[in-house]
């Protein structure tokens, strides 16, 4: 008679999520959210790379596909971002074109515009539409960088 052991290794889940023996991944955890009116908003960061990230686990709640977005450019895509609470994350380099950033300037500024745009998950009963985040970095013209985020939107 032999005994086999069997265990499974879930990577280090945050404070959100719980371990699912069976994919050994980490899932949002049902019971830390409530689905709420509003989506949550993401945090933007403006230096020499632009910076957004957004709660996973809330998206999901909310009845979003936190695996079903894009930014302007469809192939930039997010990664998850560990932290205290499962993120949506991307770094990326500002730049006109870079991810799908809009460039525009007037004789003070330039600012770095895009849209990060999440599908709703499929269902028969519930009907949502995506949801878009529109956000831009702002930086005078005569520094080397600076920390201005403007402007984050849904629509």
């Amino acid at each position: 008679m032999s005994l086999t052991l069997v265990f499974t290794l879930c990577p280090s889940c945050t404070s959100d999520e719980t371990c699912n023996n069976t994919t050994n991944s980490c899932d949002c955890n049902p019971s830390k959210y409530s689905e709420t009116e509003q989506n949550p908003l993401p945090e933007i960061t403006c230096n020499y790379n632009m910076v957004l990230r957004i709660p996973r686990c809330q998206l999901e709640k909310n009845g979003y596909d936190s695996s079903s977005y894009a930014l302007n450019n469809p192939n930039c895509k997010l990664t998850p971002y560990l932290d205290n609470i499962s993120f949506l994350g991307i770094l990326w380099h500002i730049g006109a074109g870079d991810c799908g950033n809009i460039k525009t300037e007037n004789s003070t500024h330039i600012t770095y515009s895009n849209s990060l745009i999440i599908n709703p998950k499929p269902s028969i009963f519930i009907t949502k539409n995506k949801v878009i985040y529109n956000f831009s970095c702002i930086y005078p013209q005569n520094m080397d960088t600076a920390l201005y985020p403007l402007n984050v939107a849904t629509g």
